[in-house]
């Protein structure tokens, strides 16, 4: 048998036939759905059937290096992928719904991207590569100031100022439940729906500075909800301008979670977690950009 090392800086994933860039770390798996089957007169199983549709998992990691994402407009009809590991070789997947998309953010830090999807329809084979273009970005590192967090009223309750290019860190998550639509003789779905809600979350370290806190208990009865933007700005090599690299929004989120600490070396800081929920897969793409 001929022995192929294939190494990670020889592998280049590829979604809707786009090369990308800045792909830290790939994943898939599969689980096989069978069920074993008994008969009388007998102690052990005598044989295993499939009694579901096969699918599988792919989860990919990846720096933020530039404002273009191919997963963002595929929220509602999934993607197709291949990963190219050696010349003639690839693993392929034909179907892949996003179940999480889930943005890091730490100044000083690269940003970066973790998604996971589920798999369906045709798996493995060999795309050639049909002369792609492959170009790595250049990588963004956030520096103080560049990561800013912009709060507006859209259902009343509570002031919250915390409008402010003091963010430290943040994560941003997104969640879908999908469930495939099943169709007596056919191993693969005829279609899928999504579970509603979609979950989406946030959680944002700032410097606190002139910060107001609400009223915590008050917020019991008039709880505050906001409309959040995350921003991703690159500042220009004498800091002259700033552009904007990402944009995430979180529409109509409540405050969850405050949590404010401080030590001696450091000045006052907290953490806000907000969640909220929408009820439209077509509504997701519009929230990242």
């Amino acid at each position: 048998m001929e022995y192929l090392d294939s190494s990670f800086q020889e592998e280049e994933l590829y979604l809707e036939g786009h090369y990308v860039p800045g792909v830290q770390y790939v994943s898939t798996s599969f689980e096989y759905p069978d069920e074993e089957v008994t008969a009388l007169g007998f102690t052990a199983t005598i044989a295993s059937a499939p009694d579901a549709p096969l699918k599988g998992t792919f989860e990919l990691n990846r720096f933020i290096v530039s404002s273009e994402d191919t997963l963002t407009g595929r929220f509602v009809d999934g993607v197709s992928g291949h990963l190219n590991y050696s010349n003639d070789r690839s693993y392929v997947f034909e179907t892949g719904l996003i179940e999480s998309y889930s943005v890091s953010c730490t100044l000083d830090e690269i940003p970066s991207v973790n998604c996971s999807l589920q798999t369906w329809g045709n798996v493995g084979g060999y795309i050639r590569d049909a002369g792609h273009e492959r170009e790595e970005e250049d990588l963004v590192i956030p520096s103080p100031g560049d990561v800013e967090i912009i709060i507006d009223n859209c259902a009343g309750g509570s002031d919250l100022n915390v409008s402010t290019n003091a963010v430290r860190s943040f994560d941003y998550s997104i969640e879908i439940d999908w469930e495939p639509i099943k169709v007596l003789g056919n191993q693969n779905p005829a279609d899928f729906f999504v579970r509603y809600p979609i979950y989406l979350r946030a959680y944002i370290e700032i410097e606190l500075n002139d910060f107001v806190p609400p009223n915590f208990i008050h917020t019991l009865c008039e709880p505050i909800y906001k409309d959040l933007i995350l921003n991703i700005n690159k500042c220009s090599p004498f800091c002259e301008e700033k552009t904007l690299i990402r944009r995430f929004s979180l529409p109509n989120a409540k405050l969850v979670d405050f949590d404010q600490y401080s030590d001696i070396d450091d000045v006052l800081v907290a953490t806000l977690g907000f969640k909220s929920t929408i009820q439209s897969i077509s509504s997701v793409g519009s929230l990242l950009s």
